[in-house]
């Protein structure tokens, strides 16, 4: 399947299989007829004007596609513009093409045209000449415009092959003027798929859209017109029905079978209906409730002309089930049902003159270094996805060259990921969306990161500044705002400010008189106050009261009977004074008490109560000049003495008391 290119500076000797000058067509005729493109081949047309008679040429079994290229996206050197096949020249005026159909086919089918301008200014006496004739199955018209000047006579003609459906399609068109502006032709009243969707039709001279014996689906159409029938169904079938819904119809619905149509949340803004059922959500008074210019005259942000104004009663009030998903123009309806006609609110003003749709709106602070974060911002547009034609979205930390956001597919509760975008609720709170910014942009080193997101058809753009800052503050007033704060308020069960307000009264620079509850280990110093509970001991003086039981109070009295009563087992300590009063302690200390000195204590030599004691009743042995006094055992020698005797006296040989 190739692509091939048309444009006017081309050569129809061409292989038309580039799109430059020297490998373009240069006629529609040539890419068309019978050597030209191929079944399922693609043909793009430059902008410019093609004053030609078209017949089409070759087979088609296949989808093949007829594509203008107004933006000359496709083309190099070449200026965007419309790409009209007309019957007219450069100034507007008639030419030799005045006669005759600008694009005729015959038995043709799988044909796909899309962003083709065709126009003819022919007012009369030229009879059946259409802007374009076709017959065949699966033909579709796209994006397209049809302005014919004879109200006599058809601008769009589809005829159905013998017996054969006809699945013709018709979206998102304009059609001015002409007669029949849509016909539908042929066929036997079989099952069929053609439809007719978010097309505006203006000043019809007969009939916007008529089916002969083509059961079709005509729903989001706007007509501006007075003539008597605006959609009409002939030779129709009560079996396979016509469908009519969520358009605006200022004339006449025609059947000619009965129940060969049926219609419903139409809005006929005048007091005119043809033979048919009116259906149950359908109203046929009020204004048309459309932009028609004046909010553009009145210099206020103004919307797409010919669709519904800002307050209109036309929004929301289709029905989904068949309804296209996007209005004439390709935005999504703004409500949460189809408008009803071809086009929903929307704004379109550009940035002349107006700021971004929202430039801070509301102050944003984030910490330096968050991760994970999303924001909101309003884009004023419905329908935006990560993927919408245009849409790009950046980040500029401060001093910093700007960086491309990613955008990837989000909802609007999802987790967290980067570059992730959506809209929020579309009939809640239309026109805001969710973005999810990159780790990097919130990264610490800046003071702010400004996040921007334009491009996208019916938006203005956002653009969002947040400060990066702890709470906003810097490193001073954050302390100041945290050792200034009321500790009343910041006393959370297992908080620090609670863990702090438990020493609360504790100060450095002045006395402090506070309770403790509790136990305390010591205090060293003076207590002013009262303690309520046990205290093990106090060194030092108590000068205030005691509230409850104290033990034992040292008093003189008391303290005297302690000391007496107390017991002496249990003061046994080497040199103290309970060691003294233990059972005969003193005794042996006074009778080992040397009466001399108090140096011998201990020795042969000693002076002491105990050694004079030992004469008068232990065993003494005297000798011929030495008396021994033996100690308590009668054995062992405590002192000695010397013995002087006298020749006249009888000698003592020893003492032994019993």
């Amino acid at each position: 399947m190739a692509t091939y290119y048309v444009r006017q500076d081309g050569n129809d000797s061409n292989t038309g299989l580039g799109s430059t000058t020297n490998l373009a067509w240069k006629t529609l005729q040539k890419a068309l007829g019978a050597t030209g493109i191929g079944s399922g081949d693609t043909l793009y047309i430059a902008p410019g004007i093609y004053i030609e008679a078209v017949v089409i040429g070759g087979t088609y079994t296949a989808p093949t596609y007829v594509i203008g290229n107004p933006t000359a996206s496709q083309f190099s050197g070449v200026a965007a513009g419309l790409v009209n096949h007309t019957a007219l020249n450069a100034s507007g005026t008639a030419t030799t093409l005045l006669g005759v159909n600008l694009l005729t086919g015959t038995s043709k089918s799988y044909l796909k045209f899309s962003y083709i301008y065709w126009s003819n200014n022919l007012i009369s006496g030229y009879g059946s000449v259409r802007l374009v004739s076709i017959s065949g199955r699966y033909n579709e018209f796209r994006n397209c415009v049809f302005e014919h000047m004879n109200i006599n006579y058809d601008s769009l003609f589809l005829t159905a092959l013998s017996s054969q459906p006809l699945d013709a399609v018709v979206d998102k068109c304009i059609f001015y003027k002409g007669n029949y502006q849509i016909r539908f032709t042929g066929g036997s009243n079989l099952a069929d798929t053609s439809q007719v969707t978010s097309c505006l039709g203006v000043l019809q001279g007969f009939i916007f859209v008529q089916t002969d014996s083509i059961p079709s689906k005509i729903y989001n159409c706007t007509v501006l017109s007075n003539t008597l029938y605006s959609i009409g169904v002939t030779v129709g079938s009560a079996t396979n029905q016509s469908f009519v819904y969520n358009n605006i119809i200022p004339g006449t619905l025609y059947v000619d079978v009965a129940n060969s149509m049926v219609e419903n949340y139409n809005r006929f803004v005048s007091n005119r209906q043809g033979t048919i059922a009116v259906g149950s959500n359908t109203t046929n008074a009020g204004a048309y409730g459309l932009d028609i210019g004046q909010t553009l005259l009145f210099g206020i942000p103004n919307s797409q002309i010919n669709t519904s104004a800002l307050v209109s009663p036309n929004q929301s009030y289709g029905i989904t089930a068949n309804a296209p998903a996007t209005d004439l123009y390709g935005i999504a309806w703004t409500g949460s049902s189809p408008d009803a006609g071809c086009g929903t609110y929307r704004n379109i003003s550009t940035l002349t003159g107006y700021l971004p749709t929202e430039r801070n709106a509301s102050a944003i602070t984030i910490a330096p270094g968050s991760t994970s974060q999303s924001i909101e911002l309003y884009l004023g547009a419905t329908g935006l996805t990560f993927a919408t034609s245009g849409l790009a979205a950046y980040y500029v930390r401060n001093q910093s060259a700007p960086v491309a956001i990613t955008l990837v597919t989000q909802t609007a509760t999802g987790a967290w990921t980067s570059g992730g975008f959506a809209e929020i609720s579309s009939s809640l709170v239309p026109g805001v969306y969710r973005l999810d910014v990159p780790n990097a942009a919130f990264a610490a080193g800046a003071s702010d990161v400004t996040i921007v997101v334009r491009g996208a058809s019916g938006t203005n753009g956002a653009v969002l500044t947040v400060t990066l800052s702890s709470g906003g503050l810097t490193a001073a007033q954050t302390a100041s705002a945290v050792l200034d704060a009321v500790a009343s308020i910041h006393n959370n069960a297992g908080s620090i400010g609670a863990s702090i307000q438990d020493k609360a009264g504790y100060s450095l620079s002045t006395p402090q008189s506070f309770s403790t509850t509790g136990s305390v280990g010591s205090v060293t110093g003076n207590v002013a106050g009262n303690v309520t509970g046990t205290v093990g001991g106090v060194v030092g003086n108590v000068v205030g009261n005691i509230t409850g039981s104290v033990a034992t109070v040292a008093t003189p009295d008391n303290i005297i009977d302690g000391v007496w009563d107390e017991q002496r087992t249990g003061h046994t300590g080497a040199g103290s004074f309970g060691e003294k009063l233990q059972t005969n302690a003193l005794a042996d200390e006074m009778l080992a008490r040397d009466l001399g000195s108090g140096l011998n204590a201990g020795t042969a030599e000693e002076r002491t109560v105990r050694s004079a004691l030992r004469a008068l009743r232990n065993k003494v042995n005297v000798g011929s000049s030495q008396m021994v006094v033996k100690k308590e055992d009668d054995t062992t020698d405590a002192w000695t003495a010397t013995v002087t005797t006298t020749a006249v006296s009888s000698n003592v040989s020893g003492i032994d008391p019993n």
